[in-house]
């Protein structure tokens, strides 16, 4: 038996339970029903890729694969698209996925409270404090380091937000 799921689905390339690559192009509404209606592209690397379209509903199922339920469909967003290919869509009049631009930076590990000078010490807490803030948290909330290398630089970063 089948579970029925609502999620919500992105223009995005997908991978079906069976291994089945597909890219979805976007979700419109049935004029007759006023049902969602995904739009999928399969083929996506030939030349001539073939369209079709299935119920948001039937496309947010879980079936049963080897005895576990999986979603039918799982979202890649680790998948990097093409130039080529999002120059093709906007070539046929579809929206192409939003893909987050990574900065290099992003994910080094920053090394706080550095500051010669008490005047950078206090730029350096405004500039980073939502930051800072959001580490704080997830560190106490998963307890464990969390973009924080050890416990000594764990208690720098929670000085910061100590005030009295």
């Amino acid at each position: 038996m089948e579970k029925k799921r609502n999620k919500r689905v992105f223009a995005s390339f997908y991978l079906s339970y069976d291994g089945n690559m597909i890219y979805i192009v976007t979700v419109v509404k049935d004029a007759d029903t006023g049902e969602d209606i995904v739009i999928c592209q399969k083929n996506i690397y030939s030349q001539n890729p073939q369209y079709f379209t299935i119920t948001k509903a039937s496309f947010c199922k879980q079936v049963l694969h080897d005895g576990k339920y999986a979603d039918k469909y799982v979202r890649q967003v680790k998948y990097q698209i093409g130039e080529l290919r999002i120059h093709n869509l906007k070539k046929d009049g579809l929206p192409a996925p939003r893909q987050k631009k990574e900065s290099p930076d992003e994910y080094l590990i920053r090394n706080r409270r550095s500051a010669t000078n008490y005047r950078d010490y206090a730029k350096d807490l405004c500039e980073h404090y939502l930051e800072d803030l959001r580490t704080y948290n997830l560190c106490v909330e998963q307890k464990r380091y969390i973009d924080v290398l050890d416990k000594k630089r764990f208690r720098s970063l929670k000085r910061g937000f100590d005030f009295s």
